[in-house]
């Protein structure tokens, strides 16, 4: 298992940031924007989201998770680092998930 990421800090700051919405959509919010951005970045043949996100996102389930389990093939732990260590690339979602949530333009 990578970590890659302290999800925790972002979730938090979201909370902060969007004080009308409950944490559990800021989490929402930032799996889907996570979901969209690995699908810019990877070949979606190549990973699998599983576990809750899967069923709530995709078979529309009324589960929550807090985390994502994903299972990545064919793709090296350093490549993964490369999209995803750059701290302007973590800004830069968070960013996205505020306006999302607060209903502005990304």
């Amino acid at each position: 298992m990578v970590r890659v990421v302290d999800a925790w800090g972002i979730i938090e700051y979201l909370v902060i940031m969007t004080p009308n919405f409950s944490p559990i959509a800021c989490v929402e919010q930032f799996h889907l924007l996570f979901l969209e951005q690995l699908g810019r970045k990877l070949d979606k043949r190549h990973y699998a989201l599983k576990g809750g996100c899967n069923l709530r996102f995709y078979l529309r389930s009324v589960r929550y998770s807090e985390d994502m389990d994903l299972d990545v093939q064919s793709t090296p732990v350093n490549v993964l680092q490369e999209h995803y260590d750059d701290p302007q690339v973590w800004d830069e979602m968070v960013l996205r998930v505020v306006e999302a949530l607060k209903g502005e333009p990304a």
